[in-house]
């Protein structure tokens, strides 16, 4: 994780992550921060980075869903149904 220490010219804790502030699509410290983006890529001094967010999502596309069935013993049927009630819940 990007922390403050590694970023020359960002103020707060040296051992603060960093997430992208939304309104201003700036790196920020997490500790001031109300929410941070999960999707971002950028680059920052001459180096391409990415949120763990958008890490993690780009890695679960390298394989089927008939994969992951398979690894986890699920029956992709279920992993669907599940998937389709997560995103329909409201809160």
């Amino acid at each position: 994780f990007l922390r403050v220490k590694d970023l020359s010219g960002l103020n707060g804790n040296p051992e603060d992550e960093v997430v992208v502030d939304p309104q201003t699509k700036k790196l920020v410290p997490a500790s001031s921060a109300k929410e941070g983006l999960l999707e971002w890529e950028g680059e920052i001094a001459g180096k391409k980075v990415k949120t763990a967010f958008q890490l993690m999502k780009e890695s679960v596309f390298e394989h089927s869903l008939s994969f992951y069935a398979e690894e986890s013993g699920i029956p992709e049927e279920k992993i669907k149904k599940v998937a389709r009630e997560f995103c329909t819940l409201t809160l």
